[in-house]
């Protein structure tokens, strides 16, 4: 997949095998479909998380049941994406980092709270911070100064990145049960 502003609606219509005049008809211009497209992902986003927090036992579990869907999501993105859509998409760039910034800020946020309320994660540590922290990453796996997908592969980088997160943050109780559920996940994908 190539990023948002190599691909032009022609290439679109090619892929959807139908003609641009149609495109047009639901879409003015490709700044309106990029919008939708973002609008349409900050949606499933937040549905994933919701249903990320209904199907966990514990705030580890929560990050790792996240980190099967962003690891799904993630399988597709070309990492350019993020650069095309702050530098030629204004709008849906800033839409997009409204979501980061809101909702995802409140779900990093509120699950390193409940992993010291479970003591899974250690009571010391800053959770501002830490949300910040955690959130910066997440992109920085897609920053190409950073990691140029020629060289990294961006579901490694995100993996990396995560574990060192939750290998930094769990208590001795947490580290147990982070090696017991990856342990457990790695049986089934085998």
């Amino acid at each position: 997949m190539v990023g948002f502003k190599a691909m032009t609606m022609d290439d679109i219509a090619s892929q959807l095998s139908i003609s641009k005049k149609t495109i047009y008809q639901y879409f003015p211009d490709k700044d309106s479909l990029v919008m939708s497209v973002v609008e349409k992902e900050v949606i499933q986003s937040e549905s994933d998380c919701q249903l990320t927090l209904e199907m966990s036992a514990d705030a580890i579990d929560e990050i790792l049941i996240a980190n099967q869907f962003f690891t799904e999501d993630f399988k597709d993105i070309n990492p350019i994406i993020f650069h095309d859509l702050e530098k030629y998409y204004r709008k849906s760039y800033l839409l997009f980092m409204e979501h980061k910034n809101g909702q995802f800020y409140e779900v990093v946020g509120s699950n390193i709270t409940r992993g010291i309320t479970e003591g899974l994660y250690r009571p010391e540590v800053n959770v501002e911070i830490l949300t910040r922290f955690r959130l910066e990453s997440v992109f920085m796996a897609f920053d190409q100064k950073v990691f140029p997908s020629n060289q990294y592969n961006l579901i490694d980088v995100y993996n990396t990145l995560i574990d060192h997160f939750i290998y930094g943050i769990v208590t001795d109780k947490g580290r147990v049960l982070l090696n017991e559920y990856k342990a457990e996940r790695n049986k089934k994908s085998n």
